[in-house]
């Protein structure tokens, strides 16, 4: 009876998003793909509110559109990896692994590992569901910090904190005792609100931001393939690493994805640009251009500003 429940609350999960769906704008590329333009001008007066003028946005999207169907015959897997495709594709794969590189695999099975600790299930399944919920409220609050902060900022800022968290997790592990697997508890909670602030949503913002609209598709579903395959082999090796079986690392296992939490951020800085507050059409051209990661918040695109002005003529 008990797994009964248990998969009968998961409909409970369905009804927010299904009730969000009667009312949520819908998408206004699709709108003007269907040419229904006034309804798309009600769509993104709805999703960017008064401070942006509808008009410029319609354009922007129109003229992006417009750019992508000149060559929407042309598409294939191979184009993903060419040379003006490449670095985009690089960066979905990349954006699909931080989920591993801050530990999700291991927060996602927090309760089995805690118990391998030392904590009695009783209360790590607690602290499974604390996780969840923390998790949940964090990712509510990611919708200021990821429209108030930088995409490179913010991923960084979270993977290095995230890095240090689990740092001391690692150290704790190194002699135990009655208040490791407490400590240990806390620590895993601390990354979950952590990255649920910061690169956990960063993740999906930038691997849509980064591919082109004509090879959308295709460069989300390498991306996903990347991650299924990633995230099956770190959920196969993980065991070996803590369980007392076998390497019996316990929460020395803060070590490993200390480690990834740094190399991620590394690898945020050396190849993602910023790309928050940029329309589609300016993000192809930041491509284009081949600005650098290091130097793309600095970066304008003066070509759209000659654009706008002939408009206005």
């Amino acid at each position: 009876m008990g797994y009964l429940v248990a998969l009968g609350s998961q409909w409970i999960l369905a009804v927010p998003p299904f009730v969000l769906s009667f009312v949520l704008p819908e998408s206004p590329a699709y709108l003007v793909r269907k040419g229904n333009i006034s309804a798309a001008t009600k769509s993104l007066t709805r999703l960017f509110g008064p401070k942006n003028d509808p008009e410029k946005l319609l354009h922007k999207l129109q003229t992006s559109i417009e750019d992508e169907e000149k060559n929407a015959s042309k598409i294939s897997y191979a184009e993903c990896f060419n040379s003006h495709n490449r670095r985009r594709t690089w960066i979905v794969i990349y954006a699909n692994q931080l989920p591993n590189f801050f530990g999700l695999p291991l927060l996602s099975s927090v309760s089995y590992f805690l118990q391998q600790v030392g904590m009695k299930p009783s209360h790590s399944v607690i602290f499974l569901i604390g996780g969840i919920v923390l998790g949940l409220l964090s990712n509510a609050a990611s919708t200021w910090t990821l429209s108030n902060i930088g995409r490179r900022k913010l991923t960084i800022t979270t993977l290095l904190i995230a890095g240090g968290i689990w740092l001391a997790m690692g150290m704790i592990g190194i002699k135990r005792s009655a208040i490791t697997p407490w400590l240990t508890a806390a620590c895993s909670t601390l990354v979950v609100v952590t990255c649920g602030l910061g690169a956990w949503p960063a993740s999906y913002t930038i691997m849509s931001e980064s591919s082109s609209l004509r090879l959308r598709a295709k460069s989300q579903a390498i991306g996903g393939i990347s991650n299924y395959i990633s995230t099956v082999a770190v959920n196969f090796a993980l065991p070996y690493v803590y369980n007392p079986d076998a390497a019996n690392l316990g929460a020395k296992t803060g070590f490993v994805f200390a480690a990834l939490c740094a190399g991620g951020a590394v690898l945020m800085w050396w190849l993602v640009p910023e790309m928050r507050g940029r329309s589609v059409v300016e993000i192809d051209r930041l491509f284009e251009q081949g600005v650098g990661a290091r130097g793309s918040s600095r970066w304008k695109d003066r070509s759209g500003e000659v654009v706008l002005e002939e408009v206005r003529v």
